[in-house]
């Protein structure tokens, strides 16, 4: 083993990390890439206050090829164009599901490693709301207010 000097000069030994030891290390590196990429999404403002999707995929591509269609059958004029705006707004509704999968997906890991990562940090259930993540999402990652225990199961507090 070599040796290394501290800023006084002084020698000491370099110690070897064992493969337990490197394994939490990678393992703490990957949950702090997952909180930081949920941090960055939710301070966009897109996800934050999101409410589920009615209409499946599979819907709406259903309707779409319904108003193209009745597009391509609509003579120019009032009708035609309301029919061309709905088109365009499920087309972005459309758009907007695959964003909001991939969120989901991303939610979940923060689900997945929010509490370990809490607890292993000392991070409060305030300085994530702080954060902006939704009072929900902590409560089904484990994390909940202090002094207030286990909220019922019914909570969907935002702000």
């Amino acid at each position: 083993m070599g040796e290394i000097h501290n800023l006084n000069g002084d020698a000491r030994r370099e110690r070897k990390l064992s493969s337990e030891e490197k394994q939490r290390m990678a393992e703490g590196r990957s949950h702090s890439r997952v909180v930081e990429r949920y941090l960055r999404e939710i301070a966009t403002g897109k996800y934050h206050k999101r409410g589920p999707r009615k209409n499946d995929p599979e819907a709406i591509k259903a309707e779409l090829a319904e108003l193209n269609a009745k597009i391509a059958s609509s003579p120019p004029g009032v009708e035609k164009l309301v029919l061309v705006e709905n088109r365009r707004k499920l087309e972005q509704i459309l758009a907007g599901r695959a964003e909001n999968e991939a969120f989901d997906e991303l939610e979940n890991k923060f689900l997945g490693i929010a509490k370990l990562f809490s607890d292993t940090r000392g991070i409060s259930y305030e300085s994530w709301r702080e954060m902006g993540v939704p009072a929900r999402v902590l409560i089904k990652a484990g994390i909940y207010p202090p002094n207030k225990g286990r909220p019922s199961a019914d909570v969907d507090e935002e702000e």
